[in-house]
């Protein structure tokens, strides 16, 4: 069986597109036959079987549950929240250790709760991007402030009502960014990482001999500043260094973002989905790594695209240099570059025709990598009847649901463990059979159950119902966090009779 891996990249009205890649993979034909990956798809099929062991159904199992992680009682309308988890069925499993287009899509989704709602104002950061980043040093010390006031408290002196807002005198003062512009965006985040972890005092243009990639946290990874797009020119930026409310997608491990559902994975956008189609049955896939994307990780420049993540991607696997692009209003090129096109890649290659998703489905492996920020593509991903190989820096609302090697596979962000991911899953070359490559010692089945295992859960725990629930909650917590009597704002209807 020969083996074409396939990067086939869309075409998007004002968006810069690579060329479609083909690579012939050949492996080594020493047979290994023991993996590190056994034990690690071994570990995450107990640690499943652990995390919805302690599932909860009842409301009174649920708030228990709540206090017993929290030290704290839950937050009025407690009761609400969980009669709509209820309603729509929702998986309860504690957790373990355009801009007014998108403002529409925030709304549309608030208006499907918002009869449980007490009075909110919500800040949203409507870029893709988080927006905080606080220093490391009064992180800290809001955290240890907070754990020494946290308390249950007697179920007798209990407030179970939200106080009113005054919307016409209520400001939140998170309009004046201290951070804006094309600067070095690592440069002033760098500030949320604990003194003494590998980056704190790296800047993004430094070089570096060693290369840890044993977790997403740039902090503790110092090649990651320099050969991350979005980390070295984002296409937006906007930055306070104090502590304020924002509501975001997504973040880095130094942000203070507060996470909610993005609006990407809400909408039913060609983009990121194919409707009621996740695919052909795995049998009848082809033993394909299709990608495709666009260079959205940042404004390029002669000085930095190859240290683009994006490009680093497409030059890693195909062993050849970065494409260009000939559209100049179609590019991502830093403003000050002239002229038509990106003189500095445009002798590297052409643009591809568009893949659609419904294409992509026909790959058995399917890498997801980040853009400016967070891939919207990635929810689609897993509930395809593909496996999603996943690199990002970026935290979502959804992480503690899913977890690697069972869901999906982890790919580091230096995609070094790639080859080694596919050889695991693929196999080696084994020969050639009437003129034909064989592979073996290739692990198909483990591959075909994470891709089931990945789908059935994102349509237990990731469905549009399970959205709203998320919601639902980190809005009534939140608003718990605006009031003045927060400490004695709590739901005990499960302790003592209703006050």
């Amino acid at each position: 069986m020969s083996l074409i891996v396939r990067w086939q990249i869309r075409r998007i009205p004002r968006l810069a597109l690579l060329r479609s890649l083909v690579f012939l993979a050949v492996f080594a034909s020493t047979v290994i036959r023991h993996y590190p990956i056994d034990n690690l798809i071994a570990n995450s099929t107990t640690i499943v079987d652990e995390l919805l062991s302690k599932r909860t159904i009842t409301l009174s199992e649920t708030a228990n549950a709540y206090r017993r992680r929290r030290h704290r009682h839950p937050p009025p309308d407690f009761n609400a929240w969980h009669a709509l988890a209820s309603a729509q069925d929702a998986v309860l499993v504690q957790s373990r250790k355009g801009k007014r287009k998108r403002l529409d899509q925030w709304i549309y989704m608030m208006q499907k709760i918002q009869h449980l709602l007490p009075d909110l104002n919500i800040p949203l950061n409507m870029l893709d991007k988080p927006r905080v980043t606080v220093p490391w040093e009064d992180v800290s010390s809001y955290v240890t402030t907070e754990s020494e006031l946290r308390k249950l408290g007697p179920a007798h002196e209990t407030v179970q009502r939200f106080s009113s807002l005054d919307y016409e005198n209520e400001t939140l003062g998170c309009d004046k960014p201290t951070l804006s512009g094309n600067g070095i965006y690592w440069d002033q985040i760098r500030i949320g990482c604990a003194p003494g972890t590998p980056s704190r005092n790296v800047s993004s243009l430094s070089d570096f001999s060693k290369l840890s990639t044993s977790s997403k946290d740039p902090c503790l990874q110092p090649a990651v500043p320099s050969s991350h797009g979005s980390l070295i020119a984002p296409l937006s930026q906007s930055m306070n260094d104090s502590l304020i409310p924002m509501f975001s997608s997504s973040k880095l491990s130094m942000n203070n973002d507060i996470l909610l559902p993005a609006f990407s994975y809400w909408q039913s956008r060609s983009d990121y989905t194919v409707g009621a189609s996740h695919g052909p049955d795995w049998n009848k896939k082809t033993t394909k790594v299709l990608w495709r994307g666009v260079s959205s990780s940042g404004h390029n420049t002669p000085e930095n695209w190859k240290r683009f993540h994006c490009h680093r991607f497409v030059t890693f696997m195909n062993a050849s240099a970065f494409p260009s692009f000939p559209e100049p209003h179609r590019l991502y090129c830093h403003e000050n570059i002239q002229g038509d096109g990106c003189p500095h890649t445009e002798s590297h290659s052409d643009i591809y025709k568009e893949a659609p998703m419904a294409k992509q489905f026909q790959a058995k492996y399917l890498p997801d990598v980040d853009g400016n920020g967070f891939s919207g593509r990635y929810l689609a991903f897993l509930r395809s009847t593909s496996v999603p190989i996943k690199a990002t820096l970026f935290s979502e609302w959804h992480d503690s649901r899913l977890l690697p090697w069972h869901h999906f596979v982890p790919m580091q962000n230096s995609f070094s463990d790639l080859y080694s991911i596919l050889e695991y899953f693929i196999g080696v070359l084994g020969g050639e059979d009437d003129g034909t490559v064989v592979m073996r010692d290739g692990h198909d089945e483990q591959a075909r159950k994470i891709a089931i295992q990945g789908k059935e859960w994102a349509e237990k725990v990731l469905r549009r119902e399970d959205m709203l629930v998320c919601l639902l909650r980190l809005l009534l917590e939140y608003r718990r966090l605006c009031e003045e009597e927060r400490d004695a704002m709590r739901w005990v209807d499960n302790l003592v009779d209703k006050i």
